[in-house]
């Protein structure tokens, strides 16, 4: 077992030889996704291989539970003009 501590902001380490045997055991490379689960009164630790999958599966139980907001309210709420610029001929896409 390794121990660790808290700081002052709510931060902590995870010792360098866990952080090793985490990357070996985890298949780890610099930049992959991990998620963060509590269960029970422990952290669990565990790689994702599409880093979307677990925000796909949130987006889907808050639609089904009732509680998503539509992009337009939203847009609405903040008052945000979603009207075509007028551009100016020769700027915008190329068609050719």
């Amino acid at each position: 077992m390794s121990v660790g501590f808290i700081d002052k902001k709510g931060r902590f380490t995870i010792p360098q030889a866990l952080r090793e045997a985490l990357r070996e055991a985890l298949a780890l490379e610099p930049g992959a996704a991990v998620a963060y689960t509590i269960v029970g009164n422990e952290l669990r630790l565990t790689r994702i291989d599409d880093p979307y999958g677990p925000v796909a599966r949130a987006v889907v139980a808050e639609f089904e539970r009732g509680e998503t907001t539509v992009l337009r309210s939203v847009i609405a709420e903040l008052g945000i003009d979603m009207a075509k610029p007028d551009l100016p001929e020769d700027e915008g896409v190329d068609d050719d």
